[in-house]
């Protein structure tokens, strides 16, 4: 018997119910999104930044990856979609999100990383939580980022990084990132991955410590 597709896709917005969200929705501690397509920077540079300023770091592909070594049905489900580079549908991964933040509630703010990648994530985030108070896209050219997978995948070893999954990966990115950024275009900045690692991060801290700032004076 396979696996029972239904029982997550038509998984309804209200599985959310046995969740006590009002921690997130009235916490004064900043959400940070942070996007880009696979070999942009994102997980050094955010381990970087949660170090620098004691945010919570939430890294989407690698709790996707727990609950896959755990061998679960959900990890099994995920595999499926992280096998081929495609995107995890909303539900399930937006709970997975809100169920990290709520386990660290006691922080400055969150790092949420390659997360939103579909305009659905970031709507369902939005609703059941609250919009983030800063998005920034890691933008860098298809051929950048192929050079660093390629570079990336021959040190190491992850069951995702395979040629067919970074492809499509790539081009999943490309598609879709224009309308994953639609619902928190005003608070979306956009940092050119192609500068250099030292150059990024001070770009990036500087729009951190300004959305602090702002945090700590509302």
């Amino acid at each position: 018997m396979g696996i029972c597709f239904e029982k997550y896709r038509l998984q309804p917005s209200p599985a959310f119910a046995r969740l006590n969200l009002t921690p997130l929705k009235e916490s004064r501690a900043v959400i940070i999104f942070v996007v880009g397509g696979p070999g942009a920077g994102k997980s050094t540079l955010c381990k970087r930044l949660a170090a620098k300023y004691g945010m919570t770091l939430i890294l989407v592909s690698d709790i996707l990856r727990e609950e896959i070594r755990s061998g679960s049905e959900q990890g099994q489900y995920f595999k499926m979609f992280m096998d081929t580079g495609d995107i995890v549908p909303a539900n399930p991964i937006v709970q997975l999100v809100v169920e990290k933040m709520l386990a660290n509630l006691n922080t400055t703010g969150y790092l949420v990383v390659g997360f939103p990648r579909d305009k659905k994530q970031a709507v369902l985030f939005n609703t059941e939580v609250r919009q983030p108070d800063l998005m920034l896209n890691l933008y860098a050219r298809r051929l950048i980022l192929q050079d660093r997978m390629a570079m990336r995948s021959s040190s190491v070893a992850r069951f995702d990084d395979t040629p067919e999954a970074i492809c499509n990966r790539l081009i999943q990115y490309y598609a879709n990132i224009k309308r994953a950024i639609a619902p928190n275009k005003r608070v979306t900045k956009t940092i050119d991955a192609e500068l250099g690692k030292e150059e990024v991060f001070a770009q990036v801290s500087k729009l951190v410590e300004e959305t602090l700032t702002r945090s700590w004076r509302s």
